[in-house]
This record gives structure tokens, C-alpha cells and sequence, in this order.
């Protein structure tokens, strides 16, 4: 999870009906350090 400068959490939500979008950010973001 990531922080912003002032320490508070930052979440993000993506939604979407396509099953293959949805994994394919699953990847996608599991890739990248928190």
C-alpha cells in the first residue's frame, strides 16, 4: 500500500465488468513494489 507525503494511506478502486481487465491489472499492480 502506499503513503502520501503526509503519511495517510492511499487506495485506489478500479472496477470493471471484463473478467480478462480485471486480471490483467491484477498483473499489472502485483508487478509494482507498494
Amino acid at each position: 500500500m502506499t503513503t502520501s507525503s503526509n503519511g495517510r494511506v492511499i487506495r485506489v478502486l478500479i472496477a470493471d465488468d471484463q473478467q480478462m481487465v480485471r486480471q490483467g491489472f491484477t498483473v499489472l499492480l502485483n508487478t509494482q513494489p507498494d
